[in-house]
């Protein structure tokens, strides 16, 4: 079975009513997504999948921990199937996170962020080089 996998660093997600206090807004309005999760898809060139999903907080509530994993059986077209597999957070704050492609072997990556009435700004910028 063929694998791929997503990294998703972090998911804007900004309930109505959320942008009051920023950052230290509680995410006790998503309480009811915590927990495991199962269920069918469809997608990804594929017809149907089985989708597990896991959703935990993380560093004290500030985050949501999401692992989303779907499984696709065979098909004609694709005969060994396939896994699909992301992870991320949710948070309160709005973040972003760029790869632009410099050449084959080096990236430059940007993490901005924006707070409520803010512009985004830049938290930081890497140039990284594949060595391996």
């Amino acid at each position: 079975m063929r694998m791929v996998s997503t990294m998703i660093l972090f998911i804007a997600f900004i309930p109505a009513g959320s942008l009051l206090c920023g950052q230290n807004q509680s995410l006790i309005s998503l309480d009811f997504m915590i927990g495991e999760w199962s269920g069918e898809g469809n997608g990804f060139g594929n017809n149907e999948s089985e989708i597990k999903s896991e959703f935990k907080y993380f560093e004290g509530g500030q985050y949501i921990v999401v692992v989303n994993q779907s499984t696709f059986e065979p098909t004609e077209s694709n005969p060994v199937g396939e896994q699909h597999v992301d992870k991320g957070f949710i948070s309160l704050d709005k973040a972003r996170w760029t790869i632009k492609r410099l050449s084959e072997n080096k990236i430059e990556t940007t993490f901005d962020v924006s707070f409520p009435n803010k512009e985004y700004s830049c938290f930081g910028k890497n140039h990284l080089t594949k060595y391996n």
